[in-house]
């Protein structure tokens, strides 16, 4: 199914998240988990974004067939419309109601692809154009999925790629004043050769390393921006006759230039149908944040959270 992260991407919120570009969105538009509160979410744990992006760490679900498994070439994409709010209203500013934009636009070589992907968050509750915004572009070369070895029925594949950002964000162009972005990625699968009657489960792993270039160390309120990030998704999805159900978690840190260490966390859940090639739709929660409460020590990891969990429907159109 769809390929698949919270610092508030809000130009007047805290951060939440430690993102590459600093600028996640709560939202987790799939790649299809950055967000502002009431835009949607985004998750893509493969690869550090501006956006919670639409993640992302996402395990693949499709089953492939032999003739599928040929290398193809030419253009190809996903468009994505999201709607997202807040799990609990406490009938108060915090509630998150939004919507979210997406393009995928890809462009399939024999051994590689280069993707493009571009999203805006739209929030329902606000007219200040500050608390609507794009998210920042991100553009990633790579390689096609090499079979490292097979295990029994399954097959155990392997994904380089490498990602740069091109600030498109107020946020990110007149805040933190970042230049751009460069992240590498290394991602893991291991999934059935052919399909089963009974479904099939797939895993994957993926850790990346991003390096953020700002103009200048701080941002415009003299706050010290990141100047590196990590990320590190697990995942497991199990697919049957359409459907799809898939968990993710992602472990993230940032370094910023006074050598600070921060860590978040994102957990999502979500429930997914495909009706053909081109249409697919999905219902899922998102809970991201601090991996550690207020007072330094204990885990602020959970499945839900009263105030940052986030429920999302999306449809999707495959081209």
């Amino acid at each position: 199914m769809a390929q698949i992260t919270k610092q508030t991407a809000s130009q007047s919120s805290k951060t939440k998240s430690t993102s590459t570009s600093q600028s996640t969105s709560k939202n987790k538009l799939p790649p299809a988990p950055s967000t502002v509160k009431g835009a949607a979410p985004h998750i893509n744990l493969t690869q550090p974004q501006a956006v919670k992006s639409l993640s992302p760490h996402r395990v693949a679900t499709k089953k492939i067939s032999k003739e599928e498994e040929k290398p193809t070439t030419g253009f190809g994409g996903q468009a994505r419309l999201l709607k997202n709010n807040s799990l609990i209203n406490h009938q108060d500013s915090t509630y998150a109601d939004g919507m979210g934009y997406a393009v995928d636009l890809t462009y399939r070589f024999n051994s590689s692809s280069v993707t493009g992907k571009l999203s805006y968050d739209q929030n329902l509750r606000s007219n200040y154009e500050g608390d609507s915004d794009f998210n920042d572009l991100s553009l990633t070369y790579a390689l096609s999925p090499k079979t490292l070895t097979e295990l029994a029925e399954n097959k155990l594949s392997f994904v380089p790629s490498v990602t740069m950002l091109v600030p498109l964000s107020r946020k990110s162009t007149k805040y933190d004043q970042l230049q751009t972005a460069i992240i590498l990625g290394a991602g893991l699968g291991l999934a059935p050769k052919k399909p089963s009657l009974n479904g099939d489960f797939s895993y994957s792993l993926g850790v990346t390393l991003g390096r953020n270039i700002h103009r200048y160390q701080e941002d415009a309120n003299g706050k010290v921006l990141g100047q590196y990030s990590s990320s590190q998704s697990l995942g497991i999805a199990y697919a049957l006759k359409g459907f799809s159900l898939s968990l993710s978690f992602a472990n993230k840190i940032r370094w910023s230039y006074a050598n600070k260490t921060s860590q978040a966390f994102e957990l999502t859940e979500e429930l997914g149908y495909n009706f053909n090639k081109t249409f697919s739709v999905a219902l899922g929660h998102t809970n991201s944040g601090a991996a550690l409460k207020a007072n330094g020590q204990d885990s602020n990891i959970a499945l839900t959270n009263e105030e940052d969990s986030v429920i999302y429907i999306y449809g999707a159109v495959n081209f």
